[in-house]
């Protein structure tokens, strides 16, 4: 009993020391982004279309202020750093979206999704698996006359898939299908 008390009390006291001993910078909380929180940059990493899997995504922004107006630049880029760029303007508490695929969208006309490679910076082969069909978009707020970046911090918004993969036609077989031999039983 006696031993676990001498090392009880000794762990505590080291935490305690070291506590004391840590430098004020590292006890500061942290900055952190949050997709819970509004901005003046929006970052969406997930960005995928593919017409043959039927896979989408639809993108909504909104303008959370209640006095103000803002332009909204954005960009797609692709996996093998393809770009478009596009802007719009959003009226106080004003939402745009649109659906990245058929470039429809309401308060917003987004450039099409871009389908060709960037310029190539490595010398190294693209990985595989890249693909044209998968990205990002970034949008950030600007002054009306666009010519530099806010610091807003009135914007939010939402990148959600949809759609859903097609299954191949020997995936659709029924376990009684015997067009292409017997079932397993």
């Amino acid at each position: 009993m006696r031993k676990t008390s001498v090392a009880a009390l000794l762990a505590a006291s080291s935490v305690l020391a070291l506590s004391a001993a840590t430098p004020a910078w590292a006890q500061e909380t942290l900055h952190v982004t949050s997709p819970s929180k509004l901005g003046s940059l929006l970052i969406y990493p997930a960005i995928t279309i593919n017409s043959l899997y039927t896979q989408d995504t639809l993108v909504q922004i909104t303008n959370n202020s209640s006095t103000k107006s803002v332009h909204v630049r954005c960009e797609y880029v692709n996996e093998l750093k393809g770009r478009a760029e596009f802007d719009f303007d959003l009226t106080r508490r004003q939402t745009a979206s649109w659906d990245v695929w058929t470039g429809v969208g309401e308060g917003v006309a987004p450039s099409p999704w871009p389908t060709t490679a960037g310029p190539i910076t490595s010398p190294f082969p693209a990985p595989p698996m890249t693909s044209l069909d998968r990205g990002e978009l970034i949008c950030f707020a600007t002054n009306t006359a666009d010519t530099a970046q806010v610091a807003f911090n009135e914007l939010s918004g939402t990148a959600t898939p949809s759609g859903r993969m097609t299954l191949s036609p020997l995936s659709q077989r029924r376990p009684t299908d015997t067009t292409h031999g017997p079932s397993p039983r």
